[in-house]
């Protein structure tokens, strides 16, 4: 008797698979036609049952029955006393199962051959004999003999013991769900899906569109998926591999089958079966502490959709908003996609590889990275996921959302909105050379089919809001505000008044309290900063706009680079190009210093970008524009009325003075433009200090009436020393320099800054040079009006300017010893100057400024002592001769 029993519980559990497989149809439980609920006595008594090819023995005849999906329960308590086929528990564990698993991501015991073995775990593997109670699940797997894939794992059934019968209409209990929760499929709330026409044309092609195999659809939800693995885990062979584009993919593609015009009797298996899953999902994140599904590339997406269309389909209002019923509960979509300031223009942006959360510090495009200009990309990881794994994939989920205008239960606009700017916004390009979709594509045919169809035409849902939802929620407006910026004369006018920018190059807020003790007015580069761990390079957790409120709240402006988070911020005097893109584009492999190093990433991501010509405009960008064209294209779009400052290097001031044209494409990309030669740190030592006076005169001769400004070096060598930064900025300022930076506050360290001899140097000279400021950016004396010589012929230099009634004449002794060696220190000169100056009369006053003292003129004529590397500024009544 009990063999022939066997016999017909086998019999039955083939029977269960008829609503997802072998039938084209399935009967539609409705409140007219809802089952009665057995007795325990009219239930099968059984000592075994089967569900795909998984045999559970009972240590002794008991009763069970079948849920609407066809997945076995049996009245408790009970002991499952052998399985075929049998578990394996020596050396390789196979066929295992789990009791009652508890929710986690990644620890099973199904089977010991996973690819990230640590996430196997044999105390969670259960041994026969297993008892079980009212309330238990076991999930037991079907190991592969010989693994393929990532996961060694064939299919999964599970077996549920209930205290008591339920009705046929049952669906089954999520097996995290130790309360089992039953819900009826009499409840299904199936006037909500509309009978949408099919749509029939194939977007790509024009032609005839193949739509999505209903069956085939139904079967791949028939049988239980193990989510709790994440990454290459434990998953069924039907669970395409645990990704979670495919599974968004196929979620997809599954509720828009269903809200299309097929017989309810053959969407019915589909419905049942993707409800189960969404149940199995809410019992999972349901339990207590499960914090979510990880963001990581395309594996965490396609987990909340289901949960919230069941529980829309069901009437659970506590599953069908899951992030309200539980806001610690993370979902990809909803990580991954935030309102912010878009380099695009839009307002809403793709989070990166992992998103918004601060897991931990992360290099640019594993976090937001969509507010940079793509010249300040580090690599390719975000954009390469944006347009390959999830965008394309979303707007499935996303069509779905809005045709059962589920958007309070999704609660996460900024999802919806960015699914909208995928499909509306011309594509910018910036595609990773690897395979990748373009804007206004689906990776899925049927479901872009659906979208171009439906999207701006959404059905009506029986008691749910009527409206069409706007497409242009992702669209934003920006108000641009702050001080008046001009360039007038090679010189910057903020507000009005002529402006002497003295700027400490710094990326971080820490370093403000630095500039406000330096007398320095202006920040730039902001936060662009990674740092290096374990080889591996991680960003700040920083907005730029706050860095930039910080500055503002001290009476600081910020030069920064191209983030669009700061587009019409008050404190933003300017945009700032990479730093050196001359060097960048010449030395874009192996470079050693650690700026530059990503400054080069940021090359080769334009130069791999430009490979495939996109944006189109790249094409006919040479080289060594790519890092300053396409961003200063961009700075002028995004605010024409903040100049855009470019740092060059050595490559560009070579090209200035034997090639002069190879600069016209650097020169055409900036508003102002500086030079960054750092001889005590970059081998020459004490030798090349007058390098920084040349550098600053070829600028000037190429430049036109730009603004130009000079960085000095502040540390970094033992060469550095109060003297030789003092002789640096001096030399500077008097060939012409309209703005002063300094390096040597990089980085993240707060404890790195130069030594305190400079900084003390630094703040009285910068308050000095801001004093001085409206006579150094005054219109320039006539030719020859001002003549300076040294005795001994020593090496020297000036420059005359009248302001207010005033002659002022700057100048310093640039002697640097009778023969200066590279990389050894000097041995400057003393010596007295004479300074023949046209119409200066007998007697005259001469004052010298800042030192308290005078000098009697002669007619025409006057001397100084002039101390090693000196500078001296003098002003004198001017009577126009």
């Amino acid at each position: 008797m009990k063999a022939n029993l066997a016999k017909v519980c086998v019999w039955a559990c083939a029977v269960s698979l008829c609503p997802g497989m072998l039938c084209a149809q399935a009967p539609v439980y409705t409140r007219d036609n809802a089952p009665v609920t057995p007795k325990l006595e009219e239930l099968k008594l059984a000592d075994s049952v089967t569900k795909d090819s998984i045999t559970w023995f009972f240590e002794k005849p008991a009763r069970v029955g079948q849920f609407v999906n066809g997945d076995w329960y049996v009245v408790g308590p009970v002991t499952i006393v052998r399985m075929n086929p049998a578990p394996v528990y020596d050396g390789e564990v196979r066929n295992g199962s789990m009791l009652s698993p508890k929710a986690n991501l990644h620890l099973t015991g199904y089977d010991s051959r996973l690819t990230h073995a640590r996430w196997f775990n044999p105390e969670l593997t259960a041994r026969l004999p297993i008892q079980m109670k009212p309330g238990d699940s076991l999930m037991s797997a079907l190991s592969k003999e010989v693994k393929t894939g990532d996961s060694p794992v064939k299919s999964f059934s599970v077996l549920t013991c209930l205290k008591e019968p339920v009705p046929a209409d049952a669906f089954r209990p999520g097996y995290c769900d130790r309360q089992q929760t039953i819900y009826l499929a009499r409840n299904l709330r199936r006037e909500l899906l509309p009978k949408l026409a099919r749509p029939a044309v194939n977007p790509a092609t024009g032609g005839r569109l193949d739509l999505p195999d209903i069956r085939s659809l139904a079967e791949r939800f028939r049988r239980p998926w193990d989510e709790l693995s994440f990454l290459e885990g434990a998953q069924a062979e039907y669970q395409l591999g645990g990704y979670g584009r495919a599974i968004c993919e196929q979620g997809a593609r599954a509720t828009l089958s269903l809200m299309l015009d097929y017989p309810p009797e053959e969407k019915e298996p589909l419905l049942i079966n993707y409800i189960q899953y969404g149940i199995d999902l809410w019992a999972i994140a349901s339990s207590e502490g499960f914090p979510g599904w990880p963001t990581l590339g395309g594996w965490g997406s396609g987990r909340k959709w289901p949960i919230v269309f069941a529980g829309l389909m069901l009437g659970d209002e506590k599953m069908a908003s899951p992030t309200r019923t539980f806001p610690r509960l993370v979902f990809q979509e909803d990580n991954q996609t935030a309102y912010d300031d878009c380099w695009t223009g839009a307002g809403v942006v793709y989070g990166g590889h992992t998103g918004y959360l601060p897991v931990r510090n992360r290099s640019y495009g594993w976090g937001p990275y969509e507010h940079l200009h793509p010249t300040r990309w580090t690599g390719w990881i975000g954009t390469s996921y944006r347009t390959n794994m999830t965008s394309s994939t979303w707007i499935g989920q996303a069509l779905a959302i809005r045709i059962l205008r589920a958007e309070k239960e999704w609660n996460h606009d900024a999802f919806l909105d960015y699914c909208d700017r995928w499909m509306y916004e011309p594509d910018p390009g910036y595609r990773n050379p690897m395979r990748a979709s373009t804007q206004g594509c689906g990776w899925d045919l049927f479901a872009e089919a659906m979208w171009k169809t439906y999207r701006e035409r959404l059905p009506e849902i029986p008691g749910r809001d009527p409206s069409q939802r706007p497409t242009d929620g992702w669209q934003k407006t920006r108000q641009l505000k702050g001080p008046s910026v001009e360039l007038k004369g090679g010189r910057l006018v903020v507000n009005g008044q002529p402006f002497f920018p003295i700027i400490l190059w710094a990326e971080h807020p820490a370093r403000i309290e630095d500039a406000v003790s330096l007398r320095a007015n202006v920040l730039a580069e902001g936060c662009f900063e990674t740092r290096r761990e374990a080889g591996r390079y991680w960003a700040l957790s920083l907005r730029n706009d706050a860095f930039l409120d910080a500055c503002a709240a001290r009476g600081l402006y910020g030069i920064f680079g191209a983030d669009c988070r700061t587009v019409g911020h008050p404190a933003l005097l300017g945009w700032i190009h990479i730093d050196e893109p001359d060097v960048v584009a010449a030395k874009a492999a192996g470079m050693d210093d650690r700026a530059l190093q990503e400054f080069s990433q940021a090359y080769r991501v334009m130069k791999s970008a430009k490979s495939i010509g996109a944006p189109a405009s790249l094409k006919e960008t040479p080289d060594e524009l790519l890092l300053v064209a396409p961003a200063f294209e961009w700075m002028r779009k995004m605010d024409r009325s903040r100049p855009v400052f470019l740092t060059v290097g050595e490559e560009f001031l070579r090209n200035a003075r034997e090639k002069p044209e190879r600069c016209e494409g650097f020169l055409s990309s900036c508003d102002a433009i500086g030079c960054a030669v750092y001889p005590l740190t970059r081998g020459k030592g004490p030798s090349g200090l007058t390098e920084v006076a040349d550098a600053v005169s070829t600028l000037r001769t190429v430049s036109g009436d730009r603004p130009v400004f000079a960085w000095i070096e502040t540390r970094g060598s033992r060469w550095v020393s109060p003297e030789y930064v003092r002789a640096e900025v001096w030399m500077a300022l008097i060939r012409g320099a309209t703005g002063i930076g300094y390096r040597g506050w990089e980085g993240l360290d707060e404890t790195v800054r130069p030594d305190t001899g400079v900084r003390e140097v630094l703040s009285s000279l910068n308050a000095r040079v801001l004093s001085l400021a409206p006579a150094l950016l005054a219109e320039s004396a006539p030719a020859g009006a001002v003549e300076m010589r040294m005795e001994g012929n020593l090496a020297c230099h000036w420059k005359a300017t009248r302001h207010e009634g005033m002659l002022y004449i700057f100048c310093q002794n640039i002697d640097l010893g009778a023969t200066p060696v590279a990389d050894a220190d000097i041995a400057p000169r003393q010596g007295q100057a004479t300074f023949t100056v046209r119409g200066l009369r007998q007697a005259t006053a001469v004052e010298v400024v800042g030192e308290g003292r005078r000098i009697a003129a002669k007619q025409g004529w006057f001397s100084d002592e002039f101390a090693p590397l000196a500078a001296h500024v003098y002003r004198i009544p001017y009577t126009g001769g």
